[in-house]
């Protein structure tokens, strides 16, 4: 996902691979308690895990929740 303003653009997951998205604003302020992913399409493919880091005003990035199944 990324977002500019208001406007939001979404893109398939791919197998075996890593996907990054960056999200900023007011929201990221606080800590994460969920993280909803929309499956669309037919086959039953969902990734494994997911991890949310969060980067700190000195560019450091750092878990933000612990892992999501």
């Amino acid at each position: 996902q990324k977002q500019s303003g208001s406007h939001v653009q979404y893109r398939a997951f791919d197998k075996c691979s890593i996907d990054k998205f960056e999200v900023e604003g007011p929201c990221m302020q606080r800590g994460i308690c969920y993280l909803y992913l929309k499956r669309v399409g037919t086959d039953d493919w969902r990734p494994g895990w997911a991890k949310v880091l969060s980067k700190h005003q000195n560019g450091v990035l750092v878990a933000a929740s612990d892992m999501f199944y």
